[in-house]
């Protein structure tokens, strides 16, 4: 479907949502049998400690048994593919989850993102066929882009993405109010 809506939406580690009468309960009974990739069940347990840490419009849910700090140098998911490496401004690598709870999946034996900052050089990576595709392009080089490659699929969607600053009020030097104060005056709020 070209747009979500309630109807489109289709669970996943979570089989299914009910709400309370009052529709201030929200229950979504968990998928079973479902492993992190370090061999650890996936549970409720997880769900809970995440979002009492931290819930955000993505929702993402962390294995609990690893601690924050360790996830950013080796993060761990239930997903179809591993991480296997990360060289900053070079390359992101993942790896086939043989072990992913959806029967015959993943389809490909692994994916490897190339990092290039420069959006003129990830425009001339797909041009020349080194990319299968390029995000960030705006609608004047989209132009050039239809042109040079005519048989490419070019979507333009808005990008609501939500820009979010965290911050614990209760730790210093965050708990003093005029640095809050600078920190909401130094945010672009109209953009």
């Amino acid at each position: 479907m070209p747009q979500n809506s309630m109807a489109s939406i289709v669970p996943d580690l979570a089989i299914g949502w009910s709400w309370n009468e009052d529709g201030t309960e929200l229950t979504m009974p968990l998928r079973q049998g479902v492993r992190w990739h370090d061999g650890k069940p996936f549970t409720a347990k997880d769900v809970q400690c995440t979002w009492d840490l931290l819930a955000s419009g993505w929702s993402p849910v962390y294995p609990c048994h690893v601690s924050p700090r360790d996830l950013r140098a080796h993060p761990i998911g239930t997903g179809p593919f591993k991480f296997v490496e990360f060289r900053p401004n070079e390359r992101i690598r993942v790896a086939r989850n043989p072990e992913y709870w959806k029967p015959g999946r993943p389809y490909l034996d692994g994916i490897e993102w190339p990092i290039v900052p420069s959006l003129a050089t990830r425009i001339l990576g797909f041009v020349a066929g080194s990319f299968d595709q390029v995000f960030g392009v705006t609608i004047p080089p989209l132009q050039g882009l239809k042109r040079q490659v005519p048989q490419a699929v070019c979507d333009v969607f808005p990008a609501n993405l939500p820009r979010t600053l965290l911050v614990n009020r209760t730790a210093p030097p965050f708990d003093n109010p005029e640095l809050q104060r600078a920190m909401a005056l130094s945010l672009d709020h109209q953009a």
